[in-house]
């Protein structure tokens, strides 16, 4: 969430045109500012200020000084990208959208004293901007961004109920459109640095490297055991793979790994990826028993459907890579896998 609250005042613009003088965003701006406290969360309008949209935005204000027309909240709105733009006839539908994430809410406040604590927010009508939501089952938060007041009872966290309720005379939510962060990325790039600094060397198979930029030559686990010392998610010189007598998890880490629930869990499936379904999830660590054992890391689906590992092995008789085919273990049963539960401790 971007916390940059841009205020009407600020001398930057407060004596621009809205839509032209004698009338100002520092009077009758709260709209336009509102809007620009909205879009920043959006990577592609990160940079803009109620400055640089004045020139679009002024179109929407009465030329009496009125501040923003109604209609010209959500064209404002649709114009920065925003998609399922609506109004809202009850704060329950509101907060049936808002949950959903990466929204964001324009209310018109009224002339009335708001919730339990009864906060005075304007004399006549003012649009604040509402950049995210939280409920704790009792009451309905709203991160709140206020342009024409700096004090905590008008921004920030507010509960509805105490400071906000009988007091919303209109509101708009949109969609930011905001993609979600993958929470295992810092896990696929580790794997990559590792893949990185390991592909230049002749694979053998014998004992894993003591530390992850060791220079002897290791097993499939070496990868993603190195990459995971790496985040500092397994001891230096951690290690564990799939006992093929026992079906589970052993090796140097093993005990380690069994007692830190908190990053790790470990599934014994036996079934194909296409068996699995949704339940294998990107960044998996698999092992399947075969003659040997092998362990590769999983990494989704290619556009056709073709299962992608980052893998490294014996490079004569086996692909290795950041998300590649490897042809044989799409339709092999995977007999274990270590799934992350954070990437960092």
């Amino acid at each position: 969430m971007n916390k940059t609250n841009f205020k009407q005042y600020d001398t930057r613009w407060a004596k621009l045109g809205y839509p032209k003088s004698p009338y100002f965003i520092k009077q009758c701006g709260c709209g336009e500012v509102a809007i620009a406290n909205c879009i920043i969360e959006m990577s592609k309008w990160k940079k803009e200020t109620p400055k640089t949209i004045q020139p679009y935005c002024k179109q929407y204000a009465a030329p009496n000084g009125n501040g923003t027309y109604f209609s010209g909240i959500p064209a404002m709105m649709r114009h920065y990208g925003m998609t399922d733009v609506m109004e809202h006839q009850t704060m329950q539908s509101l907060w049936n959208e808002m949950k959903k994430g990466y929204r964001c809410a324009i209310l018109l406040m009224g002339n009335r004293a708001g919730g339990d604590k009864k906060t005075h927010w304007t004399s006549s009508a003012h649009f604040v901007a509402a950049v995210a939501y939280k409920s704790d089952g009792k009451k309905h938060y709203l991160y709140i961004k206020d342009s024409n007041s700096a004090s905590s009872d008008r921004n920030g966290w507010l509960a509805y109920e105490d400071s906000l309720r009988g007091n919303v005379s209109r509101v708009w939510s949109g969609n930011l459109n905001i993609k979600k962060a993958d929470p295992l990325q810092k896990w696929y790039d580790a794997l990559k640095t590792q893949y990185d600094w390991m592909k230049n060397s002749t694979y053998k198979w014998v004992n894993p490297p003591t530390v992850a930029n060791s220079k002897t030559k290791s097993t499939c686990i070496a990868l993603p055991a190195c990459a995971l010392q790496r985040l500092g998610l397994l001891p230096n010189g951690g290690w564990f793979y799939l006992d093929l007598k026992t079906g589970k998890i052993n090796g140097k880490s093993a005990d380690y790994v069994k007692a830190h629930p908190e990053i790790f869990e470990i599934i014994y499936p036996n079934k194909t990826i296409a068996q699995l379904g949704s339940s294998i999830k990107k960044g998996d660590i698999v092992a399947y028993r075969g003659t040997r054992g092998h362990i590769m890391v999983y990494m989704g689906k290619d556009a056709n459907g073709n299962p992608l590992f980052t893998t490294m092995g014996n490079k004569k008789n086996h692909p290795i890579g950041v998300s590649v085919k490897v042809p044989g273990y799409a339709k092999s049963k995977i007999a274990m896998i270590v799934r992350l539960k954070k990437t960092a401790r």
